[in-house]
């Protein structure tokens, strides 16, 4: 059985490119992933998509919103409880990594992406545990 199989991933990324990159290793394990591009709409699009099995969060979006915006909103909306929360960012992961520990995410994976620890990660974030990756 895959890896993903029948997870539900949503993932708030600008960039293109990065998003499939994503959206192919995870549906090649199994998942499914919906996401949002500007990080405007991007916890009323969550909610049009629950159940989720695990959000990622990309740092630097555009319109003056940023990952831990986004995080801060979904922590204030009990429909996220019990959803682990991870930052996927190519930014400065010895700065992010511990602003993401003090907000209290479940993790952070820096970019790039290793493409064979990916879908672990993912799996071990959906199982409840913490990761902590800076390439």
């Amino acid at each position: 059985m895959p890896l993903l199989q029948g997870k539900r991933i949503f993932y708030v990324e600008d960039d293109l490119r990065n998003r499939a990159i994503v959206q192919m290793i995870v549906e090649q394990h199994g998942a499914r992933l919906s996401f949002e591009r500007w990080g405007k709409e991007a916890v009323a699009k969550m909610r049009a998509s629950l159940p989720i099995d695990l959000i990622l969060l990309d740092i630097m979006l555009p319109n003056n919103v940023n990952g831990y915006d986004i995080y801060a909103q979904l922590r204030q909306d009990s429909a996220f409880d019990g959803i682990p929360i991870a930052i996927v960012s190519a930014s400065d992961a010895s700065l992010e990594m511990t602003k993401a520990r003090q907000l209290g995410l479940d993790g952070y994976i820096a970019k790039p992406i290793d493409m064979d620890l990916f879908p672990r990660q993912l799996a071990h974030l959906i199982a409840g545990e913490q990761v902590w990756y800076a390439g």
